[in-house]
């Protein structure tokens, strides 16, 4: 899972989830143990559909190979995704083209960050089902940092890259 989908469902999962877990091994017991309980498929489903709209943005922005390769490479697992949860789908596609839009135009990294901050909140609300108005809050002010977060860790390869960067400026 990638950090921003792992705060996502610590911030949006109850506390004790791991008291519910039960153990799934994979391939190899030495390798790797996976848990598996209420949401995992649903998380596993974000974290292939928010990959699956970067790769997109990556190759709208600038025709990225590696984008096109992971497109393809996954692409059955991504249409599953799609298939599975289209709510899910519908909100990070909606999301996708608002932030593409803003994007192209002079919008500030606050703009952006409370755009994803917005779309994380909207899934937890209707495809977590999440009602709790402190941890809400609390994924809010994360996405935003999250964002702000990317942008910085993206930095160094973005100025070597000549890519767009809003901490560039």
């Amino acid at each position: 899972l990638s950090y921003d989908v792992s705060l996502f469902l610590i911030t949006v999962t109850k506390d004790s989830y791991l008291s519910d877990v039960e153990t799934v091994t994979c391939f190899n017991k030495e390798a790797r143990v996976s848990y598996e309980y209420e949401h995992s498929k649903s998380i596993a489903a974000l974290c292939l559909l928010l990959v699956y709209y970067k790769c997109e943005d990556d190759i709208h922005d600038n025709n990225s190979f590696k984008a096109k390769c992971v497109k393809f490479l996954y692409g059955r697992k991504f249409k599953k995704a799609k298939r599975d949860f289209p709510l899910m789908d519908e909100i990070l596609r909606n999301y996708h083209e608002k932030m593409s839009k803003l994007e192209n135009t002079d919008s500030k990294l606050e703009t952006m960050e409370d755009m994803f901050s917005a779309m994380m909140v909207e899934l937890a609300v209707k495809c977590f089902n999440l009602t709790d108005v402190n941890r809400i809050k609390a994924l809010s002010y994360l996405a935003k940092w999250l964002y702000f977060i990317d942008a910085l860790d993206d930095l160094d390869d973005d100025i070597e890259e000549n890519t767009f960067n809003y901490l560039k400026e």
